[in-house]
């Protein structure tokens, strides 16, 4: 017998880039008998419960209030459970599935414009990002720690650019 009011909570990294890779591992974590309740920067909150096989799936948007009522509408009639959101990152659940109604978006198209709006979340952090440079390279002598992470910061950024601009690409090439 499983102790339904005992939760764990999980450290995990993913950068926004790897938002199927986290899918992946909320399924996984289901199919242990982790049922995903909250979801904060890194850090996942899960009830304990009977494993299950679950697929969530994860979009991107920034809305209003009042969109936002409407968007969780439409995927409440689709069988899409809202679970909890983080950073303008929807986390939705489906415990009814089948191979037809795996996927919260209906065409590749629609993929694509998830993508596309995550590559420009990881553009607007990178531009502001270089705005900083000048400061960063004037300080590198004071602090070369301060100007290694920043350099770190532009590799992982720039990586992300690239990851998400040809996930992007190949999205669009199949429509």
């Amino acid at each position: 017998m499983v102790d339904i009011n005992k939760y764990i909570k999980k450290f995990k990294i993913f950068f926004v880039w790897q938002h199927e890779e986290e899918e992946k591992w909320l399924r996984e974590m289901s199919l242990r008998g982790y049922e995903l309740v909250d979801a904060r920067l890194f850090i996942f909150t899960f009830r304990v419960c009977e494993p299950k096989d679950v697929v969530y799936k994860l979009d991107y948007r920034r809305l209003s209030r009042y969109e936002e009522d409407n968007y969780l509408t439409i995927f409440a009639e689709s069988d899409w459970e809202y679970v909890t959101g983080c950073m303008n990152w929807f986390y939705f659940k489906n415990e009814n599935y089948n191979e037809d109604n795996m996927e919260i978006f209906n065409d590749e198209e629609s993929k694509a414009e998830m993508v596309s709006r995550v590559q420009k979340l990881i553009g607007l952090i990178t531009v502001s990002e270089l705005c900083m440079l000048a400061s960063i390279i004037r300080s590198a002598k004071e602090s070369p720690a301060l100007a290694t992470f920043w350099a770190l910061l532009m590799m992982l950024l720039t990586y992300g650019n690239i990851k998400m601009f040809l996930k992007h690409r190949a999205l669009r090439k199949r429509f």
